[in-house]
């Protein structure tokens, strides 16, 4: 396990309730795994969970694996709507 931190933006942080966490989570893990962590800890983020994007260390992670190291920042990205 190792210690990231987590930013919410946008729809994702109002429905999660904080800007902002530390959890512990595994080096390696699938986006499907981080979605089903991120939704059991805000039930009310589940919803999003499967539109949404990742970032690690400012860099947009694609769909497979994602590879944390301990400091990590993992930035939840939800979709983006505008006119």
């Amino acid at each position: 396990m190792v210690a990231v931190s987590v930013l919410y933006f946008a729809r994702a942080r109002d429905l999660a309730g904080v800007a902002e966490e530390r959890l512990d989570l595994p080096a390696a893990l699938d986006h499907a795994e981080l979605r089903a962590r991120l939704g059991a800890a805000h039930p009310r983020l589940a919803g999003l969970l499967p539109s949404c994007r990742f970032a690690v260390d400012e860099e947009i992670v694609p769909p497979g694996t994602l590879a944390l190291k301990d400091g990590s920042c993992l930035a939840l990205i939800p979709p983006v709507s505008g006119g």
